[in-house]
């Protein structure tokens, strides 16, 4: 079951801690590509990994998972095919 609006879960702090060792690893390369060697600033690291598990949790706190997928599975049931029919790819020949 996904967490609604306003609520957590457990699931959702597991999927942060996984966010929060995720991030600094962006951090790690950007940092590395600006200073054109390797770079370890366990400071930011640390920054970066709060950063990316707050900001996770800042978002499935104030968005409804379950709510936002029905809107997408009905929006799209209601959406007509858009290819183009047999006879607007090859017109009839129109005998002469």
């Amino acid at each position: 079951m996904k967490s609604g609006l306003y609520t957590l879960k457990w699931r959702d702090f597991f999927r942060s801690l996984i966010m929060a060792g995720l991030t600094p690893v962006f951090y790690i390369i950007q940092q590395s590509v600006v200073a054109q060697s390797f770079v370890l600033n366990w400071k930011g690291i640390g920054y970066a990994a709060g950063a990316g598990m707050l900001g996770y949790l800042a978002k499935n706190f104030f968005t409804d998972d379950v709510k936002a997928a029905e809107k997408t599975l009905i929006e799209a049931s209601k959406v007509q095919p858009s290819a183009p029919k047999d006879q607007e790819l090859n017109p009839p020949k129109s005998q002469p």
